[in-house]
């Protein structure tokens, strides 16, 4: 449904990725590195936007080149869930 591409942001580069604001129950937003460019020393915090993401307010993942994450909102709970 959304897809953000973190393509090029640099070794020690943080990136933060806010998630929409009012989902629907089931949106799918997709959140890749393609180019493997959040390597060594870099963060990216996934900001639930006043949802949870997986029981907190935010996540983070760290120094994961060419990762992909599906993030699904489930209205029954009120939070997006990470696979």
């Amino acid at each position: 449904d959304h897809i953000i591409d973190c393509q090029s942001v640099g070794l020690y580069t943080p990136v933060t990725v806010t998630l929409p604001l009012t989902p629907e129950d089931g949106r799918e937003v997709i959140i890749t590195n393609s180019d493997g460019s959040c390597g060594l020393g870099t963060t990216v915090t996934f900001n639930g936007n006043g949802k949870n993401v997986n029981g907190a307010a935010t996540q983070v993942i760290a120094n994961s080149p060419y990762f992909y994450k599906v993030l699904i909102f489930v209205s029954a709970t009120n939070q997006w869930v990470m696979s």
